[in-house]
This record gives C-alpha cells, structure tokens and sequence, in this order.
C-alpha cells in the first residue's frame, strides 16, 4: 500500500525526476517515522527483532539464517529472470520504453505502473525485513535512511539498469570495495615507504574509489552489467572473432 501511495505521487514523472521524487517522498517518511512516536516510538528508539521464524521453525543459527536469506535472494532473482517472458514483463517493458506508445497499442500504462511500485516495495519490504532478521537484529530510523536509497541507486547505476546480474556487480561494487581499496593504499604507502598522514589517508580511498565509478561508467555508460556481457560474448568466439560477423 506504500508503494501504491508512492506511485500516485510519481506517475507524471519519469527517468532521473522520477528517482528524485521518490526520494523527495522518502525525506517525509522519515519525518513521520521519526516524530510519530506510535510508529517507531521516536527518534531514539530502537526495536529489537523478535527471533527469526519459518513455517512456524524458529531460526536460531547464523548458518540457517544466511540459507533463510540466499533462499530469498535466489527467489526474487528467479522471478526477476522469469517476469520478463510473462505478458506482464512485456508491458512493463513497454511502459518503461515509452508509456504513449504503450498506451497507443492498448496497454494501460497507469495499472502497470501502479503494479511496478506494489511489487517493488513488497520485494523491498520483505528485503529489508531480511536485513533486520539476517544482520542488524534491531531497527532504528538511521538504518533506512536517505543516504541508503542514495547507495542503492548508486548501485543500481553502476551494476546497470535492467541487468539481473548487474544488480550483483553494482551492489558487490559499492559496499565491497571501499574496504578493499583502504587495504589496498595503505598497503601501497607501506610498499613505497610514504609518510601518509591519518586524515590523508582516510579521504584518499574515496577518491579513488570515486575516480573508479566515473571510469567505468566511461568505459560502459550501461554498467557493470552490460560491460560483463560484452566480455562474455567476446570469449565466447574467441580466437575466432571472424564468427560475429
């Protein structure tokens, strides 16, 4: 139902203002939740997640959990690959494509679109119920914020939009390699003997980790995604490059 209210308040934008009025609609949310104590009880209250239950079996071990979780991973991944093939995957396609054109050939762009934000906040929902359950066993307000959304469009622009797969790449993207990338300059500062100062050497990661989005967006504006197909195809009839013609 959230969802819903969200789409009626979007459905006369698209592309990029589409993603900023959902956001603009996120900032209310979070005024709501986080000054209507009978929601989440204020601003500095913290729900405890009650233990995880399946079919009625409580969940108890980290190992269960992670297969709780990759079961609903693989689910949601299955049923994206599938939808396409499904007259409802095609008129989504449309709307997302061209909604006039769409509208034109009798496909009734406003019940597609109002679907598109049910079923995305239902997967989003349980996701994030998910990640509550999974990792951080207690909810706040600062766990959702809009710097979330903002690292989740992110990933979803750099993985590639509308590539499953890229989905993965974007989101092992963002949240794997910044890490990776402190390891790797500080090891690089060591090797060489530079006599890097503490603040230096906490910003410098996220330059170059930024530098690293900008290039591959250069190098593929489609995302991680489309260029991971573009090797793929290129494997698949190397040495014999003459057969793509």
């Amino acid at each position: 139902m959230i969802g819903v209210v969200f789409a009626f308040a979007a459905l006369r934008v698209k592309g990029l203002y589409l993603a900023l009025s959902t956001l603009a609609m996120q900032f209310v949310m979070d005024w709501v939740i986080s000054h209507v104590p009978a929601i989440s009880g204020g601003v500095s209250a913290t729900l405890q997640a009650p233990p995880m239950k399946l079919l009625g079996q409580v969940v108890t071990s980290e190992a269960a959990t992670y297969y709780v979780v990759l079961a609903w991973t693989l689910l949601v991944m299955l049923f994206m690959l599938n939808l396409r093939r499904t007259a409802l995957g095609r008129a989504l396609v449309a709307v997302r494509e061209k909604d006039f054109a769409a509208a034109v050939i009798g496909v009734q762009s406003f019940y597609y679109k109002l679907v598109a934000f049910a079923a995305s906040a239902f997967i989003g929902g349980v996701s994030g119920a998910m990640l509550i359950f999974g990792f951080y066993h207690a909810v706040t307000p600062e766990q959702f914020a809009v710097n979330v959304s903002i690292e989740l469009l992110a990933m979803v622009i750099v993985g590639g939009l509308g590539s499953i797969i890229g989905s993965f790449f974007g989101a092992a993207f963002i949240l794997l390699l910044p890490g990776q990338m402190n390891t790797f300059i500080a090891w690089l500062a060591k090797l060489f003997g530079l006599d890097i100062g503490v603040e230096a050497l906490a910003h410098i990661p996220h330059m170059v980790y930024g530098a690293t989005i900008i290039v591959v967006l250069l190098i593929e504006p489609m995302g991680l995604g489309k260029l991971y197909g573009n090797v793929r195809n290129y494997l698949l009839v190397w040495p014999f490059g003459y057969v793509r013609k």
